[in-house]
């Protein structure tokens, strides 16, 4: 991008040349033109550039940036611009919030950002109860998925209702697994472990 004879507000006579798909930083002492240089010129050329592109009819409808004081230009591109707001800050402000350009780099980091798990260092990844399924299959053999019971009334009607519903087996008090039918429910304590994790 190049401009030549930038005479906006107060640069006079100015010369730039500003290479494409890279950072750059527009520095200076407070009144050198800083912002008549990046708003006032760049980003308003590169936007009068880009309306004129739409036809007369949609053109009316969209605001109508002035045209620099310049000589030649080339090279200039549509311009995204964030200008700075007069905003209550807080401790907790940073230059992102201020300027709003967080919620822009979120969408970036949304879309080409890598999810790490902190604990096993490997990449996180969307899967569903089949899949995790056959994941831990394959890797121990068997697979067990169990919930606890509590206050049960009647552990034999329970059976039934779990039976229904394809559920077979259940941990005793002392670890060990038993189809419902090997249970003797006519005693009326529960044989039920009740250290079960809501999470197993």
């Amino acid at each position: 991008m190049t401009l030549e004879g930038v005479c906006e507000n107060n640069l006079k006579n100015l010369d730039v040349c500003i290479e494409h798909n890279t950072f750059n930083v527009i520095t200076g002492p407070s009144g050198s033109g800083k912002t008549s240089l990046a708003f006032d010129t760049i980003y308003a050329e590169g936007g009068r550039r880009y309306i004129e592109t739409f036809s007369p009819y949609t053109r009316q409808f969209l605001d109508r940036l002035h045209q620099p004081n310049i000589k030649s230009s080339s090279g200039i591109r549509p311009a995204l611009a964030l200008e700075q707001r007069n905003r209550i800050t807080s401790s907790r402000s940073t230059v992102s919030t201020i300027t709003e350009i967080s919620d822009y780099l979120k969408t970036v980091w949304a879309q080409n950002s890598v999810l790490i798990c902190p604990n096993c260092q490997l990449e996180v990844q969307k899967k569903d109860a089949t899949s995790i399924s056959k994941e831990i299959a394959q890797k121990d053999g068997s697979l067990i998925i169990c919930f606890s019971l509590k206050n049960i009334e009647n552990l034999q009607s329970t059976f039934e209702a779990l039976s229904m519903a394809g559920f077979s087996r259940c941990i005793l008090k002392d670890g060990s697994i038993k189809l419902f039918e090997d249970i003797d429910t006519r005693n009326g304590d529960s044989p039920l472990s009740r250290d079960i994790p809501e999470n197993s």
